[in-house]
């Protein structure tokens, strides 16, 4: 798969927004989904990630589109908006810990947002059938035996 990347000044935007968003991120361990996954079989969850490296500029995902994975970043940034990229509307900025695209899954619904990589960017990727195996009932408790 060709990486889609959006213009230089199309990333300056991003980048020069960035200075102005004021949002205080939620960390990792604040996120209710993400204390559900570690409550999950972790042996399986562990397997069940793929790795993904995008670059500046890179679009992760876009608004609209069918989504069956949900990222962790591990390291980078990514700014997170609606609209087009020439005219978007910033939500938010995400780094290291927080966790993207998770909507498209729950809901099973197309993508609400896009999202861009706005550094180098590396993801750990769990699509819908591994995170629905690892909530089923019993995969918990299967975990602490």
């Amino acid at each position: 798969m060709i990486p889609w990347l959006i213009t230089p000044a199309q990333l300056d935007y991003l980048l020069a927004a960035k200075a102005d968003y004021t949002d205080v991120p939620d960390t990792a361990y604040s996120s209710p989904f993400l204390r559900l996954l570690i409550s999950a079989d972790r042996g399986h969850l562990t397997q069940s990630f793929t790795e993904r490296t995008c670059r500046p500029g890179e679009v992760v995902f876009q608004e609209g589109e069918e989504g069956d994975t949900m990222y962790m970043v591990r390291s980078g940034q990514v700014a997170i908006f609606k609209g087009s990229f020439d005219a978007p509307v910033i939500l938010a900025y995400k780094g290291a810990g927080e966790i993207i695209g998770e909507m498209a899954i729950i809901e099973h619904q197309p993508r609400s947002a896009s999202v861009v990589a706005l550094e180098e960017l590396s993801l750990l990727g769990l699509d819908r059938l591994n995170l629905e195996k690892c909530l089923a009932p019993g995969c918990a408790n299967r975990a602490k035996r």
